[in-house]
């Protein structure tokens, strides 16, 4: 439905200007501007932010208007923390699961992860190597994958040159793993990896 399209648009751009800092907490969100701004009705734009609202994000307030929730940075860290358990959960599926042939994708996807220079390309080869493990993790799994991941920004690994040479050995660990078909330490890897990006996020600055 073009309705539900429009709105779940909205609700993505609307959330990663929330967690990315460029909407303040408790900055009223103006729906007018934002539907005029999209070439759209109200409608989709109200739907959108009680989206959100159930996300935690949004405060929708009777009379007053919706406003950007209060984020603390812990609850950015627990919402790192819920993705890495279950997408740790992943992690073993796939140290049972992925064939030979994807295994080498794997591997060829975390080489191009470490070659690659700057921000956009080491988050496509990124992009690519949690999608292989993703994938193994079967269509239930990869679903609430997905949601928990539309509750981060899409830009939530932040690969300043630190963070990217600490997630390089992260994948490494995660990798080795799989390809030894040790499901509880490909868990585990993949956990902790996501528990320090979030970690990361709080505490890095803000461009």
């Amino acid at each position: 439905m073009k309705r539900e399209r429009f709105a779940e648009e909205v609700a993505t751009e609307l959330r990663e200007m929330i967690l990315s800092g460029r909407l303040s907490l408790g900055e009223r969100i103006d729906q007018d501007a934002v539907a005029e701004a999209h070439g759209m009705s109200r409608l989709p734009v109200r739907e959108a932010l009680i989206a959100l609202e159930q996300e935690g994000l949004v405060v929708n307030t009777p009379r007053r208007g919706a406003y950007v929730a209060e984020l603390a940075p812990e609850d950015v860290h627990d919402q790192y923390e819920v993705y890495g358990l279950v997408a740790g959960l992943a992690a073993a599926r796939a140290a049972e699961r992925l064939t030979i042939e994807q295994l080498a994708d794997l591997r060829g996807a975390h080489e191009r992860f470490i070659k690659a220079k700057g921000g956009a390309a080491q988050q496509r080869s990124n992009e690519e190597f949690h999608r292989i493990i993703n994938h193994a993790a079967g269509s239930r799994l990869r679903s609430v994958l997905g949601l928990l991941a539309r509750s981060l920004p899409s830009h939530h690994y932040m690969f300043d040159s630190a963070w990217a040479k600490l997630a390089a050995v992260h994948h490494e660990r995660v990798l080795l793993a799989i390809e030894r078909r040790d499901p509880v330490g490909a868990r585990a890897a993949m956990t902790e990896h996501l528990v320090a990006s979030g970690h990361h996020r709080r505490t890095a600055p803000r461009s």
